[in-house]
């Protein structure tokens, strides 16, 4: 499951297992922290290259907007999901990496619409 949450919720040194930074191809910093249930990834860049929602496009015709808090996070993943997010950071310019989160959130939406802990917009 993904999740947009508070920036905040990143965690602090004790509460991970590991940290990893990169900085993607436009040279804006991303790190991604493992938890015990999942990992979650921080943008550190210049904000003003980062959407400010999520805009999913489901199958029903419908789209939801999810509010971009630069932090997400990935509840009981497997290594596949997170080998896939961080090289997506490694590798990707920022617009990249939003992208494949938009696509992830809109993956999810079409499997369950439940988005408990994000900030849906209305429009």
């Amino acid at each position: 499951m993904i999740y947009a949450i508070p920036n905040d919720n990143y965690p602090k040194t004790d509460q991970f297992t590991e940290e990893i930074i990169y900085k993607d191809e436009n040279d804006f910093e991303w790190r991604i922290a493992r938890i015990v249930n999942g990992f979650i990834v921080k943008y550190f860049g210049d904000v003003y290259f980062s959407p400010t929602t999520f805009e999913c496009e489901l199958k029903t015709g419908k789209t939801v907007r999810i509010k971009n808090t630069l932090c997400i996070f990935f509840k009981e993943t497997d290594f596949d999901t997170f080998y896939h997010v961080r090289e997506v950071i490694k590798k990707g310019y920022t617009d990249d990496i939003w992208d494949t989160f938009e696509e992830l959130f809109t993956d999810r939406l079409n499997e369950n619409k439940d988005v408990l802990e994000s900030e849906v917009i209305d429009f």
